[in-house]
């Protein structure tokens, strides 16, 4: 039927895995609080999380996905190089509020390694 047998496949995956530069142990490090990267992406999960299961109305992935994407975009200072002249004010308020939200949601990742790395 076209399907590998089992442990070809487990050899594919095994290979895969070799070849990968992900490690478990990365993510118990304290992260940059002040690197953008590591903002946007902590801003996205807070606001994926606030659309999801916060908002009582439209709440569901497409709105988790949206606050998502905003966030990221605005925590990792792309929103105000991407908005006219005009709306500048207000897409930096956007940024400040999703930076805000991304370090804080960042230093309370850091405080939650520091416990596990502690116990």
């Amino acid at each position: 039927t076209g399907q590998a047998a089992p442990s070809e496949r487990a050899t594919r995956m095994a290979r895969s895995a070799e070849a990968s530069e992900f490690k478990a142990e990365d993510l118990l490090k304290p992260v940059d609080i002040n690197d953008p990267e590591v903002i946007g992406r902590s801003s996205a999960f807070f606001f994926a999380h606030l659309g999801y299961l916060i908002i009582p109305v439209l709440k569901g992935v497409t709105l988790a996905v949206i606050f998502a994407g905003a966030a990221y975009f605005a925590g990792s200072g792309r929103l105000t190089k991407a908005v006219s002249k005009d709306n500048e004010g207000t897409a930096m308020k956007v940024e400040e509020l999703s930076v805000a939200a991304g370090q804080n949601s960042a230093k309370l990742w850091n405080f939650v390694i520091e416990k596990v790395s502690s116990a």
